[in-house]
């Protein structure tokens, strides 16, 4: 189901009441980007800390432009019903108060090209959004009624384009009905293809009660707003109308500034796992654009993430950590890699069923071939993943000791070229911690020194070494020795000179100098470097005058 500015007070409903029927939600965002500079590029010598702070950076400088979620209840007889949403996000902007900036990776707008992805229905349709610090900033500059009354007039308003509409269809429905006061068979159809929700539901919202004393039906030919190309019009009799009134209708939610927000609030409030597949990033927008600003250290944001969502199955790391699924599976992880392998089991309890009304989506073998990197099918099929790895590892999802059986795999996101996870249930020391003790960050002055130069000098005098480069950028290197006495050797003799640089001349070029620090003070060296690249920018909170 699509959800969009237009329709979200109208759908809100529909999304909330899936997500408290819940087992399990799993989710995927679209971005703008995923490296917002050079420097904040992954490298195999990174710490799980370096790793999870240059995520960090990156996540704040771009936006999250698509949301999907799929809720999975189950439904009985071996069946689970899947329903679900995408939506196009938006920020939600203020004049003078709130107006976030974000970066555009031409890459990963390229990709989204590629893929379909309507630019134009994220400005003119997406779904504002705002975080819970955004909310108190905007509470504390007295800005927040007053954005509220924007938004319920933005809501109530009756614009020039549904003025233009009724017109152009009031006259011709009104002669329909009159011809013919009691004949409850006959029918009239309205185009409404391309035309906004709200504008042809004020149509009939007008006229309803005029035309046909309040026995108007309206019947649409999709459930799927953006596929509704007409809708049918008919005089229901006394007996049905009488019927109809007593069928309850989705209750309307009144539009709030937190927009999309609203959603993982709900799942926050009734502590659903959520399911997500390479989701490290995906979990970092969730915390930056709905809860606030993330943390600088790691072990502060897993403290934290795990307060709102206290588990999270990643069916990346799941696949990739499992024997028995890396058997059905094979060494290729991507999404629709571990879908098509996992397609075969499609028959096999638990049947995963998309609910009717769902029909933006279906499951087949072949994700290309429907809505591949459309998030709200990826979180979609990343469930249906979930559930066919759960099937194969022979864990039932509704287990007694399911939370028990699942605990290795729980709160782990992969990281890319290491095997350590970033895991969210530890809040101890860097895996990689130990290891950077040993681990020294090289750069040769004047830039003439070879790779094997370099091993040759700390060879010579502190032992074993091996030298590394990182993306091939030259006369930048990493030194990792082979003997814990070798770093402490150097590392003492770094702490007699009280120097946070040790400088070695290059043998035969008094020139040319190698400046050696330890890994941790590299680690602040770069977030400096890159703090201080950072174009300036206006703050994101004004002060009104």
């Amino acid at each position: 189901m699509n959800v969009t500015k237009t329709n979200f007070a109208q759908t809100l409903p529909i999304v909330l009441d899936a997500v408290r029927r819940a087992t399990f939600v799993a989710f995927d965002f679209e971005m703008t980007g995923v490296a917002a500079a050079e420097q904040l590029r992954n490298t195999n010598l990174d710490s799980v800390q370096l790793r999870y702070w240059k995520a960090k950076e990156s996540v704040r400088r771009f936006a999250a432009i698509q949301l999907g979620l799929c809720t999975f209840s189950p439904l009985g007889n071996g069946k689970i019903e899947a329903k679900p949403f995408n939506l196009h996000l938006f920020p939600l902007v203020v004049d003078g108060a709130l107006d976030r900036r974000f970066l555009f990776q031409p890459s990963a707008l390229q990709f989204l090209a590629e893929h379909n992805f309507d630019f134009n229905r994220l400005i003119y349709e997406g779904v504002h959004y705002l975080s819970h610090a955004e909310e108190r900033q905007l509470a504390e500059t007295q800005r927040l009624a007053a954005v509220k009354k924007r938004l319920r007039e933005v809501d109530t308003t009756i614009t020039a384009e549904m003025q233009t509409f009724y017109l152009m269809h009031a006259a011709r429905i009104k002669d329909f009905f009159s011809e013919a006061p009691t004949d409850n068979t006959r029918t009239l159809e309205v185009n409404v293809k391309f035309i906004k929700y709200k504008v042809y539901k004020y149509l009939e919202e007008k006229l309803g009660n005029v035309v046909t004393d309040g026995r108007l039906e309206v019947k649409y030919d999709s459930d799927s707003l953006v596929n509704r190309t007409k809708m049918t019009l008919r005089r229901m009799s006394v007996e049905e109308a009488a019927a109809a009134a007593v069928t309850p209708s989705a209750p309307r939610v009144e539009v709030e500034p937190s927009g999309a927000r609203i959603i993982f609030d709900e799942i926050i409030a009734k502590r659903v796992p959520l399911l997500t597949h390479n989701g490290f990033l995906d979990a970092l927008h969730i915390y930056d654009k709905f809860i606030g600003p993330l943390p600088d250290r790691a072990g502060s944001f897993k403290q934290a993430f795990r307060g709102h969502f206290p588990a999270i199955y990643d069916t990346k790391y799941l696949v990739s950590s499992s024997n028995v699924l890396f058997s059905a599976i094979g060494p290729m992880t991507d999404l629709s890699t571990v879908f098509k392998n996992l397609w075969r089991y499609k028959d096999d309890e638990p049947r995963i069923e998309v609910a009717p009304g769902f029909t933006e989506y279906k499951l087949s073998g072949d994700p290309e071939e429907v809505a591949s990197h459309e998030a709200g099918y990826d979180a979609l099929i990343t469930g249906y993943s979930f559930f066919k790895s759960l099937q194969l590892l022979r864990i039932p999802y509704d287990a007694k000791d399911f939370t028990t059986r699942m605990a290795f795999f729980a709160n782990r996101f992969p990281l890319g070229g290491v095997k350590v996870p970033f895991n969210l249930s530890d809040d101890g020391a860097d895996a990689y911690k130990e290891a950077s003790t040993a681990m020294f960050h090289v750069t040769n002055k004047d830039e003439t020194a070879t790779l094997e130069e370099i091993r040759k000098i700390f060879e010579e005098k502190y032992g074993k070494v091996n030298v590394y480069t990182i993306f091939g950028a030259a006369f930048e290197y990493f030194l990792i020795f082979q003997r814990k006495e070798s770093a402490e050797k150097l590392t003492a003799e770094m702490t007699s000179a009280n120097r946070d640089k040790l400088r070695l001349e290059v043998p035969g070029r008094p020139d040319s100098l190698l400046l050696v620090t330890t890994y941790a003070a590299y680690e602040e060296q770069l977030q400096t470097r890159v703090k201080k690249e950072e174009p300036e920018t206006m703050p994101e909170y004004l002060e009104l005058m």
